[in-house]
């Protein structure tokens, strides 16, 4: 009696397992045909820019350059769908010649994902950097000279302490207004303990862009080979 509801548990537990990897196996889908998606209209998104950069007089051969532009982003992103069969291959291959060859394949196209994403997220950095920074700048170099009039001293520009005091505020009120729009500068304000955005120097927050970017990129390369994977591993188990 005792062997039959310990073979029913056994059976439960593998049967569970078993659903458990379809699950993960969906959801490896799912994540990667996403990151095609992104990938393909990041794609879409770097031919139209530098289309209307040219305006209407653009030539065939620029069209072309735009097109290949364009292309890693469309192969890169079809390598991401590609991934789920190697990594099947990898799991159900029994020979070591081949799974050596595929996980170099594997390493190989997580690099060149993890890239491709990096480049991605500097394209939105410099995208944010030259809305938000150019005010930063402007207010740092504002309350140098107020402290430098304070001191006694004057400006070649001519302005006085009250103009240079109202440009401030202003420039701070609209700062202010980036901050919640800006995920970046809100981890570097945290990370440094600042009071504000207003301190942040762009050397700040690069250094908090590589380590948030550069994650997030990994995780990006990763996570549908893991979810994969594990789902074969578990769906394995059905069949021991």
């Amino acid at each position: 009696m005792k062997n039959n509801n310990r073979l029913t548990i056994d059976r439960s537990t593998v049967e569970e397992k078993s659903i458990f990897g379809r699950r993960l196996i969906v959801a490896a889908w799912i994540f990667q045909i996403t990151v095609t998606f992104i990938l393909s209209f990041v794609a879409y998104t770097v031919m139209t820019d530098s289309i209307s950069m040219y305006g209407n007089d653009i030539t065939s051969e620029q069209s072309t350059d735009i097109f290949l532009g364009s292309l890693p982003f469309l192969i890169i992103s079809l390598i991401e769908l590609i991934k789920i069969y190697w990594v099947k291959l990898l799991f159900v291959s029994k020979r070591l010649v081949i799974k050596a060859i595929v996980s170099i394949i594997l390493l190989v196209s997580v690099f060149i994902t993890f890239e491709t994403v990096v480049s991605v997220f500097e394209r939105q950095f410099s995208s944010v950097v030259s809305v938000i920074q150019e005010p930063i700048n402007k207010l740092q170099q504002v309350n140098k000279h107020i402290i430098m009039i304070e001191k006694g001293g004057s400006l070649t520009t001519g302005q006085s302490l009250s103009e240079l005091k109202s440009e401030k505020e202003s420039l701070k009120s609209e700062i202010d207004k980036y901050e919640g729009l800006s995920q970046i500068y809100r981890f570097t304000r945290y990370r440094m303990g600042m009071d504000s955005i207003t301190d942040i120097t762009l050397k700040d927050v690069t250094k908090t862009a590589f380590w948030w970017y550069g994650t997030l990129a990994m995780l990006v390369s990763i996570m549908g080979i893991m979810l994969i994977f594990r789902g074969y591993m578990l769906q394995g188990t059905n069949k021991d």
